[in-house]
């Protein structure tokens, strides 16, 4: 497709075009300025505390949403929707109780079906004495289709922690 970029210079006889490209979700403000409005970013931080009481997961929810440029993340379902198919690129840290013994797990699932990416190492940062799990992962996903992220621990109880270690970030690469 060719648009017109600057139209004061149409009159002068003088055309300024760009090709915009799908594959990388520009588009064109109304000041005729390439924009990237159509790309995934999602940034955001858990503020407040979830306790894993239940013997299979805790879905977790990062509530506060500082950039979410397609409003693909939910705070109510907890759930990250992708607008567009593409490639992904999620970003996950989880601060956790220090239970000694405790085995944990974090992950995402795809549509509540398919566990797409698993992490169970931690560590400590020097501003917490809790471990802050983390998880990056590179995911293929289809329009509309859906992730969570959980947390399973072998301790009923364990404390998933919203603070600034509790964060996540997705960006779609492709």
């Amino acid at each position: 497709m060719v648009v017109r970029l600057d139209a004061s210079l149409t009159a002068l006889g003088v055309v300024r075009t760009a090709t915009l490209d799908a594959a990388v979700d520009t588009a064109l403000d109304t000041a005729g300025v390439m924009t990237s409005a159509l790309r995934t970013e999602v940034h955001a931080v858990k503020t407040a505390n979830q306790t894993h009481t239940a013997a299979n997961y805790v879905t977790l929810n990062f509530q506060s949403v500082a950039t979410d440029t397609l409003s693909e993340w939910n705070t109510t379902t907890k759930k990250f929707t992708a607008t567009n198919a593409g490639t992904y690129l999620f970003v996950i840290h989880a601060e956790v109780d220090d239970v000694a013994g405790a085995n944990r797990n974090l992950y995402m699932v795809k549509n509540d079906t398919t566990t797409i990416e698993q992490h169970i190492e931690y560590t400590k940062n020097a501003d917490t004495v809790n471990p802050v799990m983390q998880l990056t992962s590179v995911v293929e996903l289809a329009a509309d289709n859906f992730v969570t992220i959980r947390v399973t621990c072998s301790t009923v109880g364990t404390t998933i922690y919203g603070t600034s270690d509790s964060t996540l970030s997705i960006i779609r690469i492709s």
